[in-house]
């Protein structure tokens, strides 16, 4: 059996979000052995605060999950880590469990999702195939940047969407 272990903060998730319904197929699936760990708690470099999820749950089951009691496991207990945490993401989260990529194997690595979530992934990576642009705090750059051009696209850092 393996040991799935899903790091999540369950009061961002909707009702109609689809977490619930993987908790539940997984919960019910004979091969897995579903953990939870909230967000927040899995900050730790070599440990996890996890409760087992054993049998299906609600959405209301599901939210109480952040208040669930949960027991300290070294990180190589598990066999999986599926990272379904929605932003605002935990001050750590993303280093920490770039530590762990070693001694686990990962759905999404936190480490690839920390350079894209930082933007290192457009600048350093992406760089060769995305127009110009620019990452600043500095209104003088940004409206210097904008008058150099005919047309560009302004966004927040940390937005959802294109």
């Amino acid at each position: 059996m393996r040991k799935l272990l899903c790091i999540t903060q369950p009061s961002t998730h909707p009702s109609f979000d689809t977490t619930v319904a993987l908790y539940q197929a997984w919960a019910q699936h004979q091969a897995i052995e579903l953990y939870h760990a909230n967000a927040e708690g899995a900050v730790s470099e070599g440990s996890v605060r996890a409760c087992a999820i054993t049998d299906s749950i609600s959405y209301e089951d599901f939210l109480n999950l952040e208040s669930s009691l949960a027991q300290e496991f070294p990180v190589s207990h598990f066999d999986l880590v599926f990272l379904r945490t929605d932003k605002p993401y935990p001050a750590g989260l993303f280093e920490t469990c770039s530590t762990w990529e070693d001694d686990i194997s990962f759905v999404n690595l936190a480490s690839a999702t920390l350079n894209i979530e930082t933007r290192i992934f457009l600048h350093q990576i992406a760089k060769d195939f995305i127009p110009p642009s620019i990452l600043t705090r500095d209104k003088a750059e940004a409206l210097q940047f904008a008058r150099d051009r005919e047309r560009f696209i302004v966004k927040k850092n940390r937005s959802y969407g294109g």
